[in-house]
C-alpha cells in the first residue's frame, strides 16, 4: 500500500494515523490526542443535565468555581465565569458559600428532547468556522452567534453543556420536542420552517438566506442502504467531506463539513442524534468504527462506536471485538442516516479564493496600528477591528472584501480599498512585523508608515517589497528589511530615522525616491531607471551598496549624499541628470564620496552645484554644463577635484574649446565667488579633462604653469 500518498491529505485533515490494522480519519481542526488543543471541536450538550446530573450541588465543578467568586460579606456569588449563560441564571444567591440554591439553574433546563438542536449546533458551528466570514450582518440578522458561551477552560468540567452560542439560538427559537436535521438546517440557513415542527415562531432563521435561496441546505444519506461496510465507509466519507482513494489515501473534497448522525432503537419514534467527526477504517477500506459526540452525556469528548451488520441494520458496539452493544439510555442502537450541510458551490469557491496564498490580505483602514498580531482565539470571527480584509467572490454576486485575520505567511497589500475610510492612511508600525510580501498598490490613497514612539526599533520584515501605483508612500522612523525591493511608481518618501536594507533595489521610470530626513539605504544593488529620480531634500542620505546606478539626482539646499561602504572599486553611476538647487539660505548641497562618480548622461550643474571628491568624476564622453557652480577645495593651493572624459564643456551656454581656460571671475560675480576661490583662479579644460587650479598670484603665469604641471603629475601618479 502506498501510504506516502497520505501526505496530500494534510491540507485539511488534521489527524491521520496509519497502522497495519487500520486507518484513522478525523476532520480538520480536531486533535484526537488532546481535544482541548483542537481549534474546531464542539460538543455542546443539554442544559437538562445541569440539574439532572447535580451540577449545582456541592462538590461539582460548577459549585467549586462558584465558591471562588463568592463574597462572604454579602452572601452573594458571581456567575460571570459562565459567560453568556450568566444572563439565564437568576436566583443564584445563597446565604453561605457552602450551599447553592439549585433553583438558580432552572433556566438552563427544559431541553431534554432537543438532542437534534445541540447536534445541529455542533455541525453549524463547525461550518461557520470555514464560511462564517461571508455572513453579511448588514443585510441579514445583526451579529452572528458564534463560538463558545463560556471560557474554554470549563468545557471538560461542565461537560460542554450549552457551550455554543448557536446552541442558545436554537434553544430559544424552538420548543422542547423532537425534530429532524432537515428542518433544523433549513430553518437556520434559508429560513424555511416547513419541515420544522419544533419551531416556536420567535426567530425566523435564514442567517445565510442570500446564499441558500432556492437551495436545500441539507443532504441526506440513508445508511441502511449500504451493501457492505466498504460502501458504508464511502457514505461516511461523503458526510465528512472526504474521499477515499483506491490506495486508501484520504483527501478532503469539501471543507467545513461534519455530519448529523441519526440513530434508532426499536421503532421509528425512538431516535437520537450524534455529531460525527471521523471514522476508523480496516486495512481493506471497510468501516471499523465511527468517532462521535453525544449531547446527552456529561462528557466532553469523542466516543468510538464500532459497527456490525445485523438483521439488515448496522448496529453500534463499544468494543473492537463486537461483543458489547452501546446501550445508552438502556437501549441498543443502529445507524439510520447521515445529514450534512450542502454548501452552495459559490461559497466553496469563495472560501478557496479567500484562503489562496496568492490572494493578498488587504489593509482596510479600520485601525491605525500595524504590529504584533495576537493569535485569535478558536471561537472568534474576524471583524472590522482586525483592520484587514481579503477579496473573494470574483465573478459572482458576492464579490467583496471580507474581514480577515493577519497572516504573516501571506502577501500584505495596501491599496485603494481604504479610500472610503480616508484618503490619507497613517499607520503606526509597532516593534517588528513580518509578511511574506508587502505590496503598496495605491493610485489614490496616501500611506504614511510611522514608527511607534513606544519602541526603540520598529521593523518591517519581508521577502519582497513592491511600491506600485502613482500615489505616495512615506516611511518615518521605520526600518525595512526586504530581500528584494521594487519602487515602480509614485513617490517614496524616506524621512528621519528611516533605514532600508535590501539585497536589491530597483526602480521603474516613473518612480521618485525623496529623502526628507536623515536616512540609510543599505543594499547589494541599487539600480534606478534613467528617467527616475533620487531627490535629497535638505537631508543626509548614507548609501552603502556594492553597486549603485542613479537616474536623475537632485540635491536641494543642505543636502548630503555619502557613500559609507568599504568597496574600493565602488562608483556611483548617474544615468540621468545631476542637479543641485540652492535657496535663500545659500546652504550648499554636497555630494561626497571617497570613491568616485560615473555619469552616463549630461551633467547639469547650471543651478549651483557643490561637489566634494577625492577622485574623478567621469562623464563617459557626455557634455558638461557649468553655471554658478562651486568646488569645495581640500586646500588653498591645489584642488583635488577634476572631471575626466568630458565631451563638450559649456560655461554659461558658451562652448569651450579643448585646451582653453576660464577664470573663476568670469563665472561668478565678485559677491558670489565661493570662499575657496579667488577671482582669478583658473578653470582649465584640456584633453577632455577639467581641472580647477587655485593660483596664489593670478598674474604670475609661471606659478600657473607650475600649478598645472603639479596637478597633471599627481593625476599621472594616480593612474
Amino acid at each position: 500500500m502506498r501510504y506516502e500518498k497520505l501526505l496530500h491529505t494534510a491540507l485539511l485533515i488534521a489527524f491521520i494515523s496509519v497502522s497495519s490494522a487500520d486507518i484513522s480519519c478525523v476532520v480538520n481542526g480536531v486533535n484526537n490526542q488532546s481535544l482541548l488543543e483542537s481549534t474546531r471541536f464542539y460538543d455542546s450538550g443539554k442544559g437538562f443535565y445541569w440539574q439532572n446530573k447535580g451540577v449545582g450541588k456541592p462538590g461539582s465543578a460548577y459549585f467549586e468555581e462558584y465558591k471562588k467568586h463568592f463574597n462572604t460579606e454579602t452572601g452573594q456569588g458571581d456567575v460571570s465565569f459562565m459567560g453568556e449563560l450568566a444572563s439565564f441564571i437568576t436566583d443564584y444567591n445563597t446565604n453561605t458559600n457552602e450551599t447553592l440554591a439549585i433553583i438558580g439553574l432552572y433556566n438552563l433546563t427544559g431541553d431534554d428532547q432537543m438532542c437534534w438542536a445541540y447536534t445541529s449546533s455542533n455541525v453549524v458551528q463547525y461550518w461557520l468556522n470555514s464560511y462564517g466570514v461571508f455572513y453579511n450582518k448588514a443585510q441579514e440578522k445583526g451579529d452572528l452567534a458564534y463560538g463558545y458561551t463560556y471560557d474554554k477552560q470549563y468545557l471538560q468540567e461542565f461537560g460542554g453543556t450549552q457551550s455554543l452560542s448557536v446552541s442558545e439560538v436554537y434553544r430559544q427559537a424552538h420548543k422542547n420536542v423532537g425534530a429532524s436535521a432537515r428542518g433544523s438546517f433549513r430553518w437556520y440557513f434559508s429560513g424555511n420552517v416547513a419541515d420544522n415542527g419544533a419551531y416556536n415562531g420567535t426567530n425566523t432563521g435564514g442567517y445565510f438566506k442570500d446564499y441558500f435561496t432556492n437551495i436545500s441546505a441539507d443532504a441526506n444519506i440513508t445508511l441502511s442502504n449500504a451493501s457492505n461496510t466498504r460502501s458504508l465507509a464511502t457514505s461516511f466519507a461523503t458526510g465528512l467531506g472526504m474521499k477515499i482513494h483506491d490506495d486508501l489515501s484520504v483527501s478532503t473534497e469539501v471543507e467545513g463539513r461534519i455530519s448529523y448522525l441519526s440513530i434508532g432503537s426499536g421503532g421509528d419514534s425512538n431516535g437520537h442524534a450524534l455529531t460525527c467527526y471521523g471514522m476508523n477504517l480496516n486495512s481493506d477500506g471497510s468501516l471499523k468504527s465511527i468517532l462521535c459526540t453525544n449531547s446527552d452525556d456529561m462528557n466532553y469528548g469523542l466516543i468510538e462506536l464500532f459497527v456490525k451488520h445485523e438483521n439488515g441494520n448496522y448496529v453500534l458496539y463499544v468494543d473492537e471485538n463486537l461483543t458489547t452493544k452501546w446501550t445508552y439510555s438502556n437501549n441498543s442502537w443502529y445507524l439510520r442516516s447521515l445529514t450534512y450541510i450542502d454548501t452552495p458551490e459559490v461559497l466553496q469557491n469563495m472560501l478557496k479564493e479567500y484562503k489562496a496564498t496568492n490572494n493578498a490580505i488587504v489593509w482596510s483602514g479600520q485601525k491605525q496600528t500595524w504590529g504584533f498580531e495576537r493569535n485569535h482565539t478558536y471561537d472568534e470571527l474576524p471583524d472590522t477591528t482586525t483592520g484587514w480584509q481579503i477579496y473573494a467572490g470574483t465573478g459572482s454576486d458576492y464579490a467583496s472584501y471580507y474581514d480577515a485575520y493577519y497572516d504573516p505567511s501571506r502577501m500584505i497589500e495596501f491599496n485603494d480599498s481604504a479610500k472610503d475610510v480616508g484618503l490619507i492612511q497613517n499607520i503606526e508600525v509597532q516593534e517588528q512585523v513580518t509578511a511574506a510580501e508587502v505590496n503598496v498598490h495605491n493610485e489614490v490613497v496616501e500611506y504614511k508608515f510611522q514608527g511607534s514612539q513606544d519602541h526603540s526599533v520598529n521593523k518591517i520584515n519581508t521577502d519582497s517589497f513592491v511600491k506600485d501605483g502613482v500615489s505616495s508612500a512615506t516611511f518615518s522612523n521605520v526600518e525595512v528589511f526586504a530581500t528584494s525591493t521594487q519602487w515602480k511608481k509614485g513617490n517614496v518618501y524616506l524621512e528621519s530615522g528611516s533605514v532600508w536594507i535590501s539585497q536589491s533595489i530597483v526602480t521603474d521610470d516613473s518612480a521618485r525616491v525623496i529623502i526628507n530626513g536623515n536616512s540609510l539605504i543599505d543594499t547589494g544593488s541599487f539600480i534606478m531607471h534613467s528617467l527616475s529620480s533620487l531627490i535629497i531634500n535638505g537631508a543626509e542620505l548614507k548609501l552603502k551598496a556594492d553597486s549603485a546606478s542613479i537616474g536623475n539626482l537632485d540635491l536641494f539646499s543642505g543636502s548630503h549624499i555619502s557613500y559609507i561602504g568599504n568597496d574600493l572599486d565602488f562608483r556611483l553611476q548617474i544615468t540621468g541628470n545631476l542637479c543641485s538647487f540652492i535657496d535663500s539660505s545659500d546652504v550648499l548641497a554636497v555630494l561626497s564620496t571617497n570613491r568616485g562618480i560615473t555619469i552616463d548622461s549630461h551633467l547639469d550643474l547650471t543651478l549651483a552645484q557643490s561637489i566634494s571628491l577625492q577622485q574623478a568624476v567621469s562623464l563617459n564622453g557626455n557634455d558638461l554644463f557649468l553655471k554658478d557652480f562651486a568646488f569645495l577645495l581640500e586646500n588653498s593651493k591645489l584642488n583635488d577635484v577634476w572631471f575626466e572624459n568630458v565631451g563638450d564643456l559649456y560655461v554659461d551656454g558658451v562652448l569651450l574649446n579643448d585646451g582653453s581656460s576660464i577664470s573663476v571671475g568670469d563665472i561668478f560675480t565678485d559677491q558670489g565667488i565661493p570662499n575657496q576661490f579667488s577671482k582669478n583662479d583658473r578653470i582649465l579644460y584640456y584633453n577632455n579633462q577639467l581641472f580647477v587650479v587655485s593660483i596664489p598670484e593670478p598674474s604670475s603665469s609661471i606659478l600657473m604653469l607650475i600649478g598645472v604641471g603639479s596637478l597633471l603629475w599627481k593625476r599621472r601618479r594616480r593612474n
